[in-house]
């Protein structure tokens, strides 16, 4: 076996999963029967074959599940087919319906995806030992797994609830994605009619609200006890009722027999919720018959016999009395969204050693480390971590809150250039103030790997190549390039992909006694960071799978005192709760739009609460449990498509941390146009099967066209026979239309008949070689799927933990416009912002001081999506009752701005304290610091306006002013040399990082710009304790005077961490956030751009000292 790099570090898991068709390939050699093809009167025979095929009763069995319609028209196609010299409107119906059937074969005998009994799971244990004894053909017999289709479920969940003797013995629970926002309740919930998640707002009630928290703490109530609650003298029994059947129907309440997609089967679910009523039995023996039925259908092993159980149960589903009673049929009931089938099948004896897997891993490993281009962010993601942090920043906020689409951010939520300062100009850098954008220069767009494959592609092409090679020699020339990845392994990986071989014997690598490896294996994919999401929906029908998953699962990514995983609970429409319904899988669920219960292993989505950490990722966390929540979903739904907006964030987010991974090769978009690609191998693993891009073109320059003469289709064999000869076609190919991949032969005349219905109607197709033609003896095609785990991984934890205080839900957070902080937004240009402090702003904050009106005040400056750059003014006040007084003060003098046309428009706002980021037990002395460091930067921008002693140029000026202040900060706060050394070095770090100029190519222009042109002129006399020269005396005066009125705040500030057990860690962060918001309040435009400036010159000061 090949010696590959770092190759402990990942290993198999310790099961594998094949999934494999009804049939075996050899069903479908009568296509390629030349007799069925000799002549023009070849279709009738072909079809006799093809009707001789459907006598097989798992077929009819498979086909009856898959589709009814079709299997009901069965004996319609034998009738059709005995009928001699038939006529042109039997003909098309003949050709119609036999090419139907034939799609049904083709996949029966070749798709492996589970559908029905068309496909089946089979799961197995690598064996630790070196041979292997694996013939798929050897498989046992198929079994069944057969449920209720969630349509009907939800008929019945629904019937059941209409039902007025249960509806009064069922508890019921608010909603869990339930909240208050203002006057509004606002929830979301599942239209049976629309068949789609809605949004409903309410007017806020405080009786409603008493009801769902009463409901809460009981665990549920009927709806006696809840108008029992609610009923008081001046109300009727009826009244209260009416008011409860309100909230019922508007799904405010909902009962406990609503599906939850993560446990027992539905149908279990409604019978033990059922069976806990008084006096049930009616629709108790309903259930309990339709369970009886389940169990006698999957333990008859006779396909006919079982495919005649199958239609005894839809009849008793549809036309008993008890289904008439709770009217289970109506117009809309369709055969097929009745029951549900996984099929299986066991290894019978058969042995897959460990020796297999760990060379396909060893490979999988070695072509991660190839270079690739740093993966893409997820946009919507990161489009919204950058909108959370711009309103947020590092502040806790409740979920439901964020994703609020009119208060919030919602989800996926959906700049000009501003001009450089003197000392920014020299970097000669444009960007995008408001969301700093680095420059994609870390690695190139074309890869050394897409390089090496585009040679490898010409040279195929020139010498009529079918193959390349991928060699290990080419692997280490390939990495010996600079462009590393700098993404690390993800802590597991699944795999999927088919294993190829003629005989077992193939599966043995045993070089020293001549039995050299001789199997391929087709690699799909291998990705992470989960390995449920393809298995967790086949766990009903298989113990042995769940327990294995489970167990896998558990050993990945356990629950710790920090973190815990929790699936996704959730049902985003009626039929695809068929293929994400899976068991427990973990411990803790994610529960969305069911029922909110105080089950402890529940997580409400009202529970969770987000923020952005200090590496600006998005952090989870659950205020009951007092963790981070990491969200998961096993199942391999689609959730991007038309999907409820929490649901698909939740999902999303699975997926924020990039890892390392192998290159896309000819799967890269810009491979897609190719009209031809050749097969690519990297010893015995297939990376990429040969494919072929066939237009209308193609096919009229061998005589096909869009409408067929009758007589032209004699000559079919000439016209396939050109183009297999001119393109290099196989026989047998794969028809590629998404996912989907259907199996054609070309030597039949409907597979071809198919294949040119499909150009003319898509205007090209794509078709693939079919890689199991290259090994005959294998009779069954598969795919096979295991889990790949990193040995040296670490959990996907945030390396910080959640800060006490975005737990501390004891210190008011929010401050609505009304109380005692009176919030403004004062929206208008950046260039006129320092005007309007100076003139207006400042005045009116100093003048409601002064009249004994407000006790403090401080601002900082903003930018939002919806109307740009703003004022955040807020006030404090001395009493509650003066707050119509300074809303009089603040309205008069914004209207006379607006009606000046010196402002955009003002509105109120609630006022969100920052608790995460300056701590509960200090937020109140941070805004005494924020008071004070505002009166600093409004008297020093006032200063500057009207500065005439000064000799040095203002924006010189401004700089030494931030230098200054920031000196100040750090004598204030008492901090060390080495904890000063610490807050500058991490916000360098940061910043340069941020704007990419840790990699940028001109990154040197920085250092230059500062040590040539700032540092012995401005830097240094600015960070001296000396008087500064060149400035007004007024500066000096103010410097000092405010100095010594920080002093005791910061002193404040110090004693609230140690009383409070703080650290370092924690005054550093501190320290960096006043930093941070006095940069925003001093500068106009470019704030971040001139903290990162400003951590530099800090940084080459301290460079400076130490030399």
């Amino acid at each position: 076996m090949t010696n590959h790099k770092n190759t402990n570090t990942l290993e198999p898991g310790s099961f594998f999963v094949f999934r494999t068709p009804l049939l075996p390939r050899t069903q479908l050699r009568f296509l390629a029967d030349a007799q069925l093809q000799k002549n023009s009167d070849s279709l009738p025979v072909f079809y006799q074959q093809l009707l001789k095929q459907y006598e097989n009763p798992d077929l009819q069995q498979a086909l009856y599940l898959a589709s009814p319609d079709l299997f009901h028209q069965l004996e319609r196609w034998k009738k059709l087919i005995e009928v001699e010299n038939p006529s042109t409107k039997i003909r098309k119906e003949q050709n119609e319906l036999s090419r139907k059937f034939l799609m049904f074969l083709l996949r029966a005998a070749h798709r492996c995806t589970p559908f029905g009994t068309f496909a089946t799971v089979t799961v197995g244990d690598f064996k630790l030992q070196r041979e292997s004894s694996l013939g798929l053909e050897k498989l046992s017999p198929l079994f069944k797994s057969s449920r209720l289709d969630m349509v009907y479920l939800l008929r019945l969940r629904a019937a059941l609830e209409a039902h007025p003797q249960i509806k009064a013995q069922l508890r019921f629970f608010p909603n869990n994605t339930l909240y208050k926002n203002g006057d509004d309740m606002l929830c979301s919930y599942f239209d049976e009619e629309e068949l789609q998640h809605v949004a409903s707002s309410k007017s806020f009630n405080e009786a409603a609200w008493d009801i769902f928290a009463a409901c809460r703490e009981a665990n549920g109530m009927t709806i006696d006890q809840m108008v029992d609650f609610v009923i008081e003298p001046d109300l009727t029994r009826e009244e209260c009722l009416e008011f409860i059947e309100y909230l019922i129907d508007h799904q405010l309440l909902i009962s406990e027999l609503y599906p939850s997609l993560n446990g027992d089967e539905y149908l279990e679910q409604l019978y033990q919720t059922i069976a806990q009523l008084n006096n049930p039995t009616h629709y108790l023996q309903f259930i309990e018959a339709i369970r009886h039925q389940l169990k006698a259908i999957d333990t008859t092993h006779n396909a006919t016999e079982g495919l005649a159980k199958y239609q005894e149960l839809l009849r008793f589903l549809t036309e008993s009395k008890e289904a008439d009673q709770l009217q289970l049929k109506n117009d809309q009931t369709k055969e097929k969204e009745l029951v549900q089938v996984d099929a299986f099948r066991t290894l019978n004896n058969q042995e897959l050693s460990k020796t297999v897997a760990r060379d396909i891993v060893r490979k999988i490993e070695a072509l991660c480390q190839l270079p690739t281009p740093k993966t893409t962010p997820h946009r919507d993601l990161e489009t919204f971590t950058e909108a959370f942090f711009k309103r947020y920043e590092h502040e806790a906020v409740p979920l439901l809150q964020v994703m609020d689409e009119v208060t919030g951010l919602g989800y996926p939520y959906g700049s000009r250039v501003a001009a450089l300062t003197p000392n920014l100009k020299a970097l000669k850098v444009v960007f995008n103030e408001d969301i700093p954008i680095k420059k994609e220069t870390l690695l190139p767009k074309i890869s050394v790997v897409d390089e090496w494959l585009h040679q490898q592609y010409q040279e195929a092409l020139q010498n009529n190549q079918s193959q390349i090679n991928l060699t290990l020699e080419d692997l280490k020339t390939l990495n010996q390039t600079d462009h590393k990845s700098e993404e690390k392994m993800p802590p597991a990986m699944l795999a999927m992909g088919k294993l190829l071989f003629q005989h077992s014997e193939d599966l043995v690598h045993d070089p020293k006694n001549g039995k050299p490896r001789n199997f391929y294996f087709y690699l799909y994919h291998a990705n992470g960071p989960g390995v449920g999401n393809l298995l967790g929906r086949f766990c009903h029908g298989s113990t042995t799978l769940h327990d294995k998953l489970k167990g896998t699962i558990a050993q990945l990514e356990p629950d710790t005192e920090e973190a815990v995983y929790a699936e996704i609970d959730h049902l985003p429409g009626q039929r695809v709760g068929n293929v994400i319904l899976r068991p427990k899988l973990r411990n803790y669920t994610i529960a969305l739009g069911g029922t909110h219960t105080n089950d402890p292993y529940q997580i409400p989505v009202a529970d969770l609460w987000l923020k952005v950490t200090n590496d600006r990722k998005l952090m989870l966390f659950s205020q009951k449990l007092g963790k981070i929540v990491i969200p998961r979903m096993s199942n391999a739904h689609n959730f991007s498509h038309n999907a409820h907006p929490l649901y698909k964030f939740l999902c999303d987010l699975q997926y924020q941390h990039a890892y390392q991974h192998m290159p896309a090769f000819f799967n890269h978009r810009h491979w897609q146009a190719a009209p031809y690609l050749p097969r690519l191998v990297y010893e015995n693993i297939i990376l990429s099967p040969q494919t072929w891009k066939i237009d209308q073109q193609t096919l009229k320059t061998v005589g096909f066209q869009k409408k067929e003469k009758p007589n032209s289709r004699l000559d079919w064999q000439d016209k396939i026979g050109a183009l297999q000869a001119q393109l290099r076609l196989p026989d047998e190919v794969l028809l590629v239309e998404g996912d989907h991949k259907l199996y054609l032969h070309l030597k039949s005349a409907l597979c071809v008949e198919v294949l040119r219905q499909k150009v003319f109607k898509n205007h090209k197709v794509t078709l693939e070689e079919v890689i199991e033609a290259h090994f005959p003896s294998q009779a069954f095609s598969n795919e096979m799927i295991f889990p790949i785990l990193n040995t040296q991984r670490k959990n996907e934890v945030a390396e910080e933990k959640i800060p006490t205080s975005d737990l501390d839900f004891q210190v008011q957070k929010n401050f609505s416009f009304g109380s005692e902080w009176v919030y403004y937004k004062i929206y208008l240009g950046n260039l006129g912002t320092d005007r309007l402090i100076i003139q207006h702003l400042y005045p009116l904050s100093k003048q409601l001081k002064t009249k004994g009106l407000i006790s403090q005040w401080f601002f900082i400056r903003y930018t939002d999506g919806e109307f740009g750059n703003h004022l955040r003014w807020r006030c404090k006040l001395t009493d509650v009752a003066h707050f119509g007084e300074v809303v009089q003060f603040f309205t008069q003098t914004l209207l006379a701005l607006q009606k000046q046309q010196v402002i955009i428009h003002a509105r109120p706002d609630t006022y969100q304290r920052e608790i995460g980021r300056y701590l509960a037990h200090n937020i109140a002395t941070s805004e005494a610091l924020f008071g004070l460091d505002s009166w600093f930067v409004c008297h020093a921008l006032y200063l500057l306006a009207i500065d005439e002693q000064s000799t040095m140029p203002t924006a010189n000026l401004q700089l030494v002013l931030a230098l200054r202040r920031i000196q100040e900060l750090f004598k204030g706060l008492e901090l060390s040399d080495e904890t000063i050394q610490k807050v500058i070095q991490r916000g360098q770090a940061n910043f340069t990082q941020e704007f990419g100029f840790d990699k940028h190519p001109k990154r040197q222009l920085l250092k230059n710009s500062i040590t040539k042109d700032y540092l012995e002129q401005l830097i240094k006399p600015a960070l001296s304790q000396d008087a500064i020269a060149g400035i007004s005396p007024d500066f000096q005066t103010l410097i000092n005077q405010f100095t010594i009125a920080q002093k005791p705040i910061l002193l404040k500030v110090k004693e609230n961490l140690l009383l409070n057990g703080g650290n370092e860690s924690q005054m550093i962060s501190l320290a960096s956030s006043y930093i941070h918001m006095f940069v925003n309040r001093f500068f106009s435009t470019t704030q971040r751009f001139q903290e990162m400036w400003l951590y530099q010159a800090l940084a080459a000061a301290l460079i400076n000292k130490q030399s």
